[in-house]
């Protein structure tokens, strides 16, 4: 009977730390897929090139040249973000496009942003929309 109680015992133990491999595996999963969808890459840098406030100062729109390595070719990108926020080293949520355009950033509106200067360059990325400020494209 101790027997038959210490199996079930060591049974319990193995399997309350199966659960706990799977659910640290789960875990890892999902902090390892908000960090690829989230854009923000370690080895990845940028370089702030203009920035832009809003008519009221509610957000900024950041253009800024984007690095990741010698696989990678040069890339612009512009990312709209609040005025008190840190764009770090996430790829740009608004436009990302192929060398280096000279992009002209205006706002109409504190919700109105106009990106113009882009020419024929391959869009990687064209929003009409980024933290709620719609944009246009010219």
């Amino acid at each position: 009977m101790a027997t038959r109680k210490k199996t079930k015992n060591k049974s319990r133990r193995l399997q309350s730390a199966i659960r706990l491999m799977r659910s640290r595996r789960r875990l890892s999963a999902c902090i390892l897929m908000t960090t690829a969808l989230g854009g923000c890459e370690v080895q990845c840098q940028n370089e702030v090139l203009d920035t832009l406030a809003s008519p009221r100062g509610d957000y900024v729109a950041v253009t800024f040249a984007r690095n990741c390595g010698a696989t990678t070719g040069q890339n612009t990108q512009v990312s709209i973000v609040p005025a008190h926020a840190d764009i770090k080293d996430c790829a740009g949520n608004a436009l990302a496009v192929d060398g280096r355009p000279p992009l002209r950033l205006q706002w109409r509106a504190d919700g109105q942003l106009v990106i113009s200067g882009a020419g024929n360059a391959r869009a990687f990325k064209k929003q009409g929309e980024a933290s709620g400020v719609a944009i246009t494209y010219e």
